[in-house]
């Protein structure tokens, strides 16, 4: 029994140990040939040329067979090939596999396959076509060689840099990509290049300055000074020149110079710049000449006395004279712009003519020109007299015998008609002034001394001074002459030569007697509208003279008709020369009420006058009888009945106008509306009531908008205006 049971486990075990060699001695497995590049030219449809996989198994290795092909390839052929093999153990069903990575590469196109455009190409030209079909061969584009699996193409991008003028460099930027393995954002498969191409000018035109320029200054500050402008020939490339001026007093830099210069040379250049540092330039002398004269300050009345001529020693002047210098009569002539050049002094336009001899027989007024030369001989002159006196030589029949005139003329109110009574005034005034010493004085106070209290308040003490100053001025002496006239004409005698005279009128019109209802009436009407006055109306209807014409002065002339005086009221005639033309006056010029001789030297000077009196503006005035005055109220009660006064609202209008219309008596009057080409859009009665009553008009039916005239009739009378209608 022992022995059975020994033989049986040995059988056992030898079967075991017999798999499990079997097991330990066997593995299988796969293997695929090892991954390969190779170029996009290669053949990558029979990939048996990159080896085929095996598998091993107990009995060692064997084919694997055809693989599973994957092609990842782009347009160009480039990409990875995918080979993959499987295969089964019989043993236990797994079955096993493996891949080949075949890469296809199209990188062998680089840099060096590509020819670059030539650079720094020059162009001569204004604006040359600068596309690259337009350049010279070899400057035109990229080119390149190759193979296969590359697409290549080009673009350019162009940046223009100008200078001035037509002078500009062209940097253009070729790229040249690989589509086949080019990245937007890593780069690869792409080349840059940067062509320059410059653009000049060949072609430069010249320029020419004008004539050099002169002009004259009248005020020592320069002149405004044209300068013709530079002009370009006209070529293909003048549009691109550019043209500048130095001048620092011209009024633009550019081709006009033109400007305020001073006095003196200025060298203006001008600079034509045609770009890539080509310019002309050429220069221009602008000069200012000082052709202000001197300013000659005179003294104007020189009296001088003759020295005695006593030929035979007998004690008595036969004859006299005396030497005067024209800078005699210099009373601080200066040179143009204040300068220090020298002035001389002549009689004449020759300088050498600085002195005169006057004698007897020019014993009087003597009107002399006192000319004034600079350094230069720029003159100018002043009218003066001198004044030749036989005083103390007391040389007989040596006497000025024409040194008194006479004034007149007439005057006339400004109706044409007689003043009446009337007191006339000449004030003469003498040239020869005699110096007179003023005194002025000025107070300062000065601080002399200052204290600090107990609360620390500082007390200033002040010490007042009378300062004192002296100056010189010259006083014309003055006299008055009056004369008296009741007719239309006046006479001043004996008048001093040689003076200036004003002639004014102080008379009054006591009586009022030329004040009535009718010049009441008429600056009523005035001012209501119905009534135009002249010049010399208007200044008379102005009764209190407070500039304006208004419902006051109606009260000061009622004041007047009952026998009152107003406050204020000038009575005054107010006189004006004839000669000036009052209707024809600007609104804002002022007339002297005086008439003005200046230098009197005829035996008889006419000078005539016209008058207002305020309040005075109608030729009607009562009379003294009875009937007279009887037939002129009534005339007076008639104007009053027919007046009539209007006022128009609103102005603009819309749908309706309204008239107020005040009236002294009953009447029957139309409203008539007319457009803007005149036109009839309204016609309509008024009943005119006496008092103040308001009329009411329709205006719906006009159409339009804008100006429109109106027009109101009644009796004999018609009063128009404008009127605006709104939308």
């Amino acid at each position: 029994m022992m022995k059975a049971i020994s033989q049986l486990p040995l059988r056992i075990s030898f079967s075991v140990l017999l798999s499990f060699f079997f097991i330990t001695t066997y593995a299988f497995e796969i293997s695929c040939p090892a991954d390969v590049t190779i170029s996009c030219g290669d053949d990558i449809y029979d990939l048996s040329d990159y080896g085929n996989a095996q598998y091993k198994d107990y009995s060692g290795w064997h084919d694997a067979g055809n693989p599973t092909v994957e092609y990842d390839l782009n347009n160009c052929g480039i990409g990875t090939i995918h080979r993959t093999w499987y295969a089964t153990n019989p043993y236990d069903n797994t079955t096993y596999s493996c891949t080949q990575v075949i890469t296809v590469d199209g990188s062998t196109f680089s840099e060096s396959n590509i020819t670059w455009p030539a650079t720094g190409l020059e162009i001569s030209g204004c604006n040359p076509d600068l596309s690259p079909n337009a350049l010279p061969p070899g400057y035109q584009k990229p080119t390149w060689t190759v193979g296969t699996c590359a697409i290549i193409g080009s673009s350019y991008k162009d940046k223009v840099f100008y200078f001035s003028g037509a002078c500009k460099k062209v940097v253009r930027t070729w790229e040249v990509i690989n589509c086949c393995v080019y990245n937007p954002y890593t780069g690869h498969g792409s080349w840059t290049f940067n062509q320059e191409i410059d653009v000049t000018i060949s072609d430069v035109p010249d320029i020419t300055c004008p004539a050099d320029v002169t002009a004259a200054s009248f005020d020592c500050a320069g002149s405004y000074v044209e300068v013709p402008q530079i002009e370009v020939p006209d070529t293909e490339c003048s549009d691109q020149v550019t043209i500048m001026n130095d001048s620092p007093f011209a009024t633009e830099g550019g081709a006009d110079a033109s400007g305020n210069y001073p006095i003196g040379t200025t060298t203006v250049t001008f600079t034509a710049d045609y770009g890539c540092w080509q310019k002309t330039m050429c220069q221009v002398q602008v000069t200012v000449v000082d052709e202000t004269t001197p300013t000659p300050y005179c003294i104007y009345g020189l009296s001088v006395a003759l020295m005695g001529i006593d030929a035979d020693n007998d004690g008595e002047n036969e004859d006299g004279m005396v030497e005067v210098w024209a800078s005699d009569l210099d009373k601080g002539s200066f040179a143009s712009c204040n300068s220090n050049s020298p002035l001389s002094f002549s009689f004449s336009s020759d300088p050498n003519d600085d002195q005169r001899v006057f004698t007897c027989d020019d014993v009087g007024r003597n009107d002399v020109e006192i000319w004034v030369t600079d350094e230069y001989g720029r003159q100018n002159y002043c009218n003066t007299y001198i004044r030749i006196q036989n005083n103390g030589a007391n040389i007989p029949d040596c006497e000025d015998s024409d040194d008194f005139s006479r004034i007149s003329g007439h005057v006339s109110s400004h109706f044409g008609n007689a003043m009446g009574y009337m007191e006339l005034r000449a004030t003469a005034i003498s040239h020869e002034g005699e110096p007179v010493e003023v005194m002025e004085y000025e107070i300062v106070e000065t601080i002399y001394d200052s204290i600090v209290n107990a609360t620390g308040t500082v007390i200033y003490f002040y010490q007042t001074d009378t300062l004192w100053s002296s100056t010189t001025e010259m006083q014309y002496p003055t006299q008055d002459f009056y004369t008296y006239q009741y007719t239309d004409m006046y006479t001043f005698e004996d008048m001093h030569h040689y003076h200036d005279y004003t002639i004014s009128g102080i008379a009054s019109d006591e009586d009022n007697s030329r004040i009535n209802l009718a010049d009441k009436l008429l600056i009523q009407d005035y001012i209501d509208g119905l009534a135009t006055f002249t010049v010399w109306q208007k200044m008379a209807a102005d009764v209190n003279q407070d500039g304006s014409i208004d419902q006051q002065d109606i009260d000061f002339i009622q004041l007047i008709l009952d026998g009152q005086t107003p406050d204020n009221y000038d009575k005054t005639w107010h006189f004006f020369d004839a000669t000036v033309d009052m209707e024809n006056m600007s609104d804002d010029h002022e007339c002297e009420e005086f008439c003005r001789v200046q230098d009197l030297l005829e035996d008889t000077y006419k000078v005539n006058l016209v008058g207002f009196l305020a309040g005075d503006v109608t030729e009607d005035h009562i009379a003294e009888q009875e009937e007279d005055k009887d037939e002129f109220n009534q005339a007076i009660i008639g104007r009053t009945q027919q007046h009539m006064s209007f006022d128009i609202s609103p102005n603009p209008f819309k749908d309706q106008i309204n008239i107020e219309i005040k009236s002294t008596t009953q009447a029957t009057g139309r409203f008539i509306l007319h457009n803007e080409l005149g036109q009839q859009v309204l016609n309509n009665t008024l009943s005119i009531e006496k008092g103040s009553a308001m009329y009411n008009i329709n205006t719906a039916s006009v159409k339009g908008t804008g100006i429109f005239v109106y027009e109101i009739h009644w009796g004999n009378e018609i009063q128009s205006g404008k009127l605006v209608k709104l939308q």
